[in-house]
């Protein structure tokens, strides 16, 4: 496992006037992290064990990053209506929380992958490269939180997103309409090694996909006929921050999506959490979701 990036790695980076910023020099990955090096029937106990829990998508996340060799992860749920909803964020810690939100905000629609999903996804993994359909005059009209730029793989960044990055993407299907992101990102300059390494990542990709589906699937589970409608308990005990943070959390969104949306901390969203949880007499995201199902049919 990577030890705790020090305060360095995490120091916010300036913006250049362009809108975007390079990242930072990473040092050369060791051998076992330029491919896979995994005890895959301990990692895959692991991975099962992880269903269903809060923290699913951080430990995917924290486990890709020994396990391939990459700059920032950030994981995904795209619809074919509304924005993607983030479930984990590896790039606002360094500095590019001004790129994830513009994204979020707008940007996303012309996203290549978020345009895959427009259509009929199959389960896999993607060089981003493989999915850009935009022609370059389609590109050259990009205009707001966008601009054109030869130099990137899909032929534009979006404003605050880090310069020179080449992604490669793993699409899980787990419902109509829906797909699951997991990307990972390097430096153009790596891109030597990326087909040894797609290669390699190729034998997790079953297994993950069929990971992020059941997890969803536990989670829809466990929501319905858990709680009874007299243990409800009235929502408008709640403060206003609070409800806004439990209409988040029902939407699908992580802690750290919350943050992002609301201008907040995490460690303060995960303080509002307990408090609502505190509140209702709940103790886990399940049964949140089971609370809020029974009192809204009621």
């Amino acid at each position: 496992m990577r030890s705790k990036p020090s305060s360095a790695e995490l120091a916010p980076l300036t913006i250049d006037a362009a809108g975007a910023a390079p990242l930072p020099e990473r040092q050369p990955p060791s051998p076992a992290l330029e491919g896979l090096r995994v005890d895959l029937g301990l990692w895959a106990a692991q991975l099962v064990d992880r269903v269903g829990a809060e923290d699913f998508f951080a430990w995917i996340a924290a486990q890709l990053q020994d396990i391939v060799a990459h700059e920032f992860c950030v994981i995904l749920l795209h619809r074919r209506q509304g924005a993607p909803v983030l479930l984990h964020d590896g790039l606002t810690p360094l500095g590019f929380g001004l790129g994830m939100r513009n994204y979020l905000d707008d940007t996303y629609r012309h996203n290549p992958f978020h345009r895959f999903v427009q259509g009929q996804p199959t389960p896999g993994l993607f060089p981003m490269q493989s999915l850009v359909t935009q022609q370059a005059a389609e590109l050259q009209a990009l205009a707001g939180k966008l601009r054109p730029d030869e130099r990137e793989e899909i032929g534009f960044i979006t404003e605050g997103w880090p310069r020179g990055m080449q992604e490669l993407l793993l699409a899980a299907p787990v419902a109509e309409g829906e797909v699951v992101e997991v990307s990972l990102s390097r430096k153009l300059g790596e891109a030597g090694v990326q087909a040894e390494v797609q290669a390699r990542f190729h034998g997790l990709v079953p297994l993950l996909v069929s990971s992020i589906r059941k997890h969803f699937q536990v989670l829809a589970a466990a929501a319905p006929g858990r709680v009874a409608p007299t243990e409800l308990g009235e929502l408008s005990e709640l403060s206003r921050r609070e409800q806004d943070i439990v209409r988040l959390i029902v939407a699908g969104h992580s802690s750290e999506s919350i943050g992002l949306r609301l201008g907040i901390a995490l460690p303060t969203v995960k303080t509002h959490r307990a408090n609502i949880y505190r509140k209702l007499g709940i103790s886990s995201q399940a049964e949140l979701f089971a609370r809020v199902m029974r009192y809204f049919a009621a």
